[in-house]
């Protein structure tokens, strides 16, 4: 005779199965998020300052523009992936940052892409003022499970152009100095990677420059803490009427002592099904 599986084997089963499909689904690359987590803000905010010919520091135009905002707080089968790039035309007056008939920059690309694994890429196109002008663009929030001491990786590549014969020069503001920062939040937010503290270009020139942490060939470095949220941020100065344009990739995937956790941690509790079986 044939005896038929109880409903608690049943459950044992179904338990072991689930926990080996998320631990494949972890080795393979990171946690699997809970449905509360995922992206949130505006998939990219751009803010410029131009500052006064004449006198050092004082603002003469500021603004700020947001791209539509994004909440996406689950999903359902990893990964998923969200991206949005600029509509339009370079010459629509929507990307132009305007004061009364005064333009004091412009924008002429952007465009993002977020993995909830995650991963952040950030790219723009930008043009200065009649003036020095400083320019922050800024991504969205990727939020996840938590990792501790996770892996990870930063690239940023920036381009100048001069426009106007005089020569172009972009300066980071980040304190290391640096024109990017690869951010994470553990509580609160900290920059993991400054990179490209400054490009110039020659008189009717284009000068590129990239730089990556950890630098090739180590593939990834550690984030010290508990990574719950990443970002990615420019933050620079331009040349009067120059054009700015760069990329950034930055990604945190789990230390493997994370992942050998959530193993052993659904192993025990199959066993623990499977104990008060057998009492």
């Amino acid at each position: 005779m044939t005896k038929k599986p109880s409903r608690l084997n049943c459950a044992a089963i179904a338990a072991i199965a689930m926990g080996l499909s998320l631990l494949t689904a972890s080795i393979s690359h990171a946690v699997p998020l809970p449905p509360k987590e995922g992206v949130y803000g505006y998939y990219v905010q751009v803010e410029a300052t131009e500052y006064d010919l004449d006198v050092p520091g004082q603002i003469n135009h500021h603004g700020i523009w947001q791209s539509p905002f994004i909440y996406a707080p689950s999903y359902t089968t990893p990964p998923k992936t969200d991206s949005w790039s600029l509509p339009g035309t370079v010459d629509d007056p929507a990307y132009k940052f305007m004061d009364g008939d005064d333009v004091f920059a412009q924008i002429v690309s952007l465009s993002c892409a977020y993995d909830y694994d995650p991963v952040v890429s950030l790219s723009f196109a930008l043009i200065a003022g009649n003036s020095t002008t400083t320019f922050t663009v800024s991504s969205a929030v990727v939020s996840f499970l938590p990792m501790v001491n996770p892996d990870a990786y930063a690239t940023a590549k920036i381009g100048v152009t001069d426009r106007n014969g005089d020569g172009a020069t972009l300066t980071g503001l980040f304190p290391t100095p640096g024109a990017y920062a690869a951010q994470w939040q553990g509580g609160s937010y900290s920059n993991w990677a400054e990179l490209i503290a400054q490009v110039v270009a020659p008189v009717n020139g284009s000068t590129t420059v990239t730089e990556r942490k950890p630098a090739l060939p180590t593939t990834y470095g550690t984030i010290s803490g508990t990574v719950t949220d990443i970002k990615s941020e420019f933050n620079f100065t331009l040349t009067s009427k120059d054009l700015a344009t760069g990329s950034s990739t930055f990604e945190v995937v789990p230390e493997p002592g994370t992942i050998l956790a959530l193993g052993s941690s659904l192993c025990g509790f199959a066993g623990l099904i499977l104990r008060r079986r057998a009492v």
